[in-house]
């Protein structure tokens, strides 16, 4: 199956280049999935290149026009790369001629640089969060929840949707999709669901 993936950043862009590059290229799309007005900085679990990622099968592909449709940082365009190699799902990115499942010496260059400077960025990231905090516990701030305490499940920002949600759960719906569904983290609605379940056992 191939899916194809567009995004623009804002309302007044339009995805119509993108789609009409990758129907040039020859593809025979199962599957068009679109964010329009959306960021390549908002997390890729909260786009639709997640749903793609979610129902691919081993040998399915994923295409792009380009690849800084999949995100704005490295990190992202990278975490997406190798979820997909792990699945054996192929990404094509079109203007760059990357494919993911291609061995060809050139295609294994780039996708090597593009992890050493994910690698690169992360070192950055870390260490910049690293002196921060040192930045802050040297001011006497005392850093992490403390001991014990978590958040009240009625206190959470699913709760009024609660009925919804393990409606949805129970009826075996992922959590991906539910967090796509309200434009949610993942993380945020396992992380409801098993403190309301939690909740409900005591």
């Amino acid at each position: 199956m191939i899916f194809a993936y567009i995004r623009v950043s804002t309302d007044d862009q339009t995805v119509k280049n993108q789609k009409d590059m990758i129907e040039r290229a020859g593809y025979r799309v199962d599957k068009w999935l679109a964010d329009e007005g959306v960021s390549g900085t908002i997390d890729w679990t909260k786009r639709e290149i997640n749903v793609a990622i979610e129902e691919a099968d081993e040998g399915d592909t994923i295409i792009v026009a380009e690849l800084s449709r999949l995100g704005r940082s490295l990190k992202q365009i990278l975490e997406i790369v190798e979820l997909c190699q792990k699945k054996k799902v192929n990404i094509i990115m079109i203007r760059e001629g990357i494919q993911t499942n291609n061995d060809s010496p050139v295609n294994k260059l780039l996708l090597s640089i593009l992890g050493s400077l994910a690698e690169m960025e992360r070192n950055l990231i870390s260490q910049r969060t690293k002196d921060a905090l040192a930045l802050k516990k040297k001011n006497g701030v005392v850093l992490g929840r403390p001991v014990g305490r978590t958040t009240p499940v009625e206190k959470m920002k699913l709760y009024p949707k609660r009925k919804q949600i393990i409606a949805w759960h129970e009826d075996g719906i992922s959590y991906s999709e539910i967090a796509r569904r309200l434009k949610v983290n993942r993380i945020t609605v396992s992380k409801f669901v098993h403190t309301l379940e939690l909740k409900e056992s005591v």
